[in-house]
């Protein structure tokens, strides 16, 4: 009778440490994405989620990804800000050229911090998605272009809660401060 007993805990503990491992997330720091260090500030509002898209415009890969960078645009969430990183690994691209779109106000970065940022995000190949100047990420890491939509939600939402938490603990002690000048 007791062998029954051990029996059905050992099935119900397989069975809770299944159900735990699928509702975990199947991302991993260093294999499908890796950390900016030191992270970068952004140049979003508080509440809001920068994620960016390191392109060339010399690039196929990154001609190809644009409809997977549409589709990513409108799954993420209304406090996500998406903007583009031009890079160049090319000496032979026109930048005279791409510096037009610069005047366009498409791209949201200050021309003379572009070189600081792609050293600072350890952009080595287009097309690659920085999120909110911390993590870095491209499709061959996430595991497709699926999961890569996937995973910049996920760090979206990571993000999304660090910054709701902030905005509490701000609000804790703005409150305790008007407490304690009563």
């Amino acid at each position: 009778m007791r062998a029954h007993y051990v029996a059905a805990l050992a099935y119900s503990l397989t069975l809770a440490a299944a159900t735990a491992a699928q509702g975990a997330p199947a991302w991993s720091e260093g294999t499908h994405y890796f950390l900016v260090e030191p992270a970068r500030p952004t140049s979003v509002p508080p509440g809001k989620v920068e994620v960016t898209e390191a392109f060339s415009c010399g690039c196929p890969a990154c001609n190809g990804f644009l409809p997977v960078m549409r589709k990513l645009s409108q799954s993420l969430p209304p406090n996500a800000v998406v903007d583009y990183l031009p890079v160049s690994f090319n000496a032979g691209e026109d930048w005279p050229m791409f510096g037009a779109v610069w005047k366009t106000g498409e791209l949201s970065i200050d021309p003379a911090a572009h070189d600081d940022l792609v050293l600072a995000y350890h952009v080595d190949g287009t097309p690659t998605i920085i999120v909110n100047g911390k993590y870095r990420l491209h499709a061959e890491s996430a595991g497709g272009t699926d999961q890569l939509i996937e995973l910049v939600n996920w760090l979206v939402a990571m993000e999304s809660g660090k910054e709701r938490q902030r905005g509490k603990a701000s609000s804790r002690v703005a409150a305790r401060a008007v407490t304690f000048n009563d």
